[in-house]
């Protein structure tokens, strides 16, 4: 399958270096300039990868949450300048699959995106209407939707996945370093915290199963059906 990225920027030397390496790297490259334009490419050129400025486009995180909410499934990055990083994990939150701090090394970029590539043939790659159930908790994978008894409750893709993992360990503790690669293409020592982000706000939605995602002290998270003795509060 070919490989069609779509750029928005107004960055005009961004531009022209990204142009010539992905080119270089087999890429067929498109560049909206606003919003409405990268909304009509997702639509029209079928792009796999597409990747944000958000140093120009400051709603990078709901442009993220509008193009999952219109299927779009490729690769998803956002640029960020140091001052915006928290847009950034706002990002991330909200559908992209990693982000970059500008200035940076294009060579980094691509390795992001053959990360995010692969852990893509990981994670979605499933058998149609896969459903996985512990105890009282349940997650349709091909919907993101998980079923507390069976109250439904609708998932970001990045809470999907660390719901799959979980569920695909019960009773084994998770390392914080483990779920951060499942859900980042790529994490900095500094990012590892924001794990505890994505576990507050997938309990807060799992209401009374969120209890059973246990945070074990100095290691990560677990789902266990009962509390235990090195499980903090």
């Amino acid at each position: 399958m070919s490989r069609v990225l779509v750029l928005l920027s107004e960055d005009k030397p961004l531009i022209a270096q990204m142009n010539t390496s992905f080119e270089r790297e087999g890429y067929t490259m498109w560049v909206a300039e606003t919003e409405r334009s990268l909304h009509y490419l997702a639509r029209t050129v079928e792009p796999t990868h597409i990747i944000i400025d958000s140093e120009l486009y400051y709603q990078s995180a709901d442009l993220c949450a509008d193009l999952r909410r219109t299927k779009f499934n490729g690769c998803l990055m956002v640029l960020v300048p140091e001052s915006m990083k928290l847009d950034g994990m706002l990002s991330l939150e909200l559908g992209a699959d990693d982000y970059l701090v500008k200035p940076f090394d294009l060579r980094e970029l691509f390795t992001r995106i053959r990360a995010v590539e692969r852990r893509g043939n990981f994670h979605f790659v499933t058998e149609s209407n896969q459903m996985i159930k512990f105890g009282i908790l349940s997650l349709h994978v091909d919907t993101q939707t998980a079923y507390v008894r069976e109250d439904p409750v609708v998932l970001t893709e990045k809470e999907t996945m660390l719901l799959y993992a979980l569920l695909l360990h019960p009773e084994k503790v998770l390392t914080r370093e483990t779920l951060v690669k499942l859900v980042m293409s790529h994490a900095e020592e500094s990012d590892i915290r924001i794990i505890d982000v994505f576990v507050s706000r997938l309990r807060q939605k799992l209401t009374e199963a969120g209890a059973m995602i246990e945070t074990v002290r100095n290691k990560g998270y677990r789902l266990r059906m009962e509390k235990s003795s090195d499980v903090s509060s």
